[in-house]
């Protein structure tokens, strides 16, 4: 089997290891196999690759992990705990991606170039529809009550199973 990032090497099909990902399908058994803290270690994993692969729509990170969409399509379908954390780590993918993308505009602004003033007037024109935007209390809520929903199914897995015990 290779190993994610596609360097060619072989890996053994193991669980001990968090760092070593088995290519293929995988069950709710390799994300809950072993100590708390080797699954806890097996998690943080696939969320650091998760960022790193910056990718919205899943499917690089599925080529990735999995070695392929199908793979990963039946690794999330039968992982509860994986489809209930994937909405977390795609609304701190997305916090990222805007994060840098300001940061690119700042620099260009920085920059003094030709875009430099394109890129300011967008600034403004964000900051400025920020500033304006009702935050209310209807969107809040929706925003806590899918967090929420979330860390609820998330709360409930780990109950049946006796992961923190």
């Amino acid at each position: 089997m290779k190993t994610p990032g596609g360097n060619g090497s072989t890996i053994p099909n193991t669980f001990d290891d968090p760092f070593k990902v088995p290519l293929g399908r995988l069950t709710e058994a390799y994300f809950r196999k072993g100590n708390n803290v080797l699954m806890r270690d097996r998690i943080s994993f696939w969320r650091r690759e998760f960022i790193k692969v910056s990718d919205p729509t899943e499917y690089r990170f599925g080529i990735h992990m999995c070695g392929s969409w199908e793979d990963y399509e039946f690794t999330k379908n039968n992982s509860r705990f994986l489809r209930g954390i994937l909405d977390l780590w795609k609304d701190e993918l997305e916090l990222k991606m805007r994060s840098d993308a300001l940061g690119y505009i700042l620099d260009d602004i920085k920059s003094d170039t030709k875009t430099s003033i394109t890129s300011a007037k967008y600034i403004e024109d964000k900051l400025s529809k920020i500033n304006k935007k009702d935050n209310s209390k209807k969107e809040l809520d929706r925003k806590k009550k899918k967090d929420d929903q979330v860390w609820s199914q998330v709360d409930t897995i780990v109950a049946e199973e006796g992961l923190l015990e």
